[in-house]
């Protein structure tokens, strides 16, 4: 299957978990082509302050892989640092946010946790 990046569907969303500003997130596998394994698989874009607010996983991981930017993430109460090529993992059961410090874009992918095993 090819999906071209003009048949991705984008979407703004405001103040994620909270967090301050807009994030658009591209979804560059649709959700009903992740069979219930993944909640997602998408590219997010920042501009710079804009943030996804402290969430906790349940039943689910995600990973992060930054492409572009900084930012600060707070890993379940530990502040860091990240930039291009830096993976962020956050466990079932962790929480986490993420804030840009500069325009930045990431993928993002939600695993189910109990597909994983």
């Amino acid at each position: 299957m090819i999906i071209q990046d003009k048949d991705m569907h984008r979407e703004m969303r405001s103040q994620c978990f909270g967090g301050d500003g807009e994030v658009e997130f591209k979804f560059l596998v649709p959700p009903e082509k992740l069979k219930g394994e993944a909640k997602m698989f998408n590219l997010l874009t920042f501009a710079p302050g804009s943030s996804l607010g402290l969430h906790e996983h349940t039943d689910n991981f995600e990973l992060y892989y930054i492409l572009e930017g900084t930012a600060t993430v707070d890993d379940n109460g530990t502040t860091v640092d990240v930039g291009p090529g830096d993976m962020i993992y956050t466990a079932d059961g962790a929480k986490h946010s993420i804030t840009a410090k500069s325009p930045m874009k990431m993928i993002a992918t939600v695993i189910y946790e109990n597909k994983a095993k």
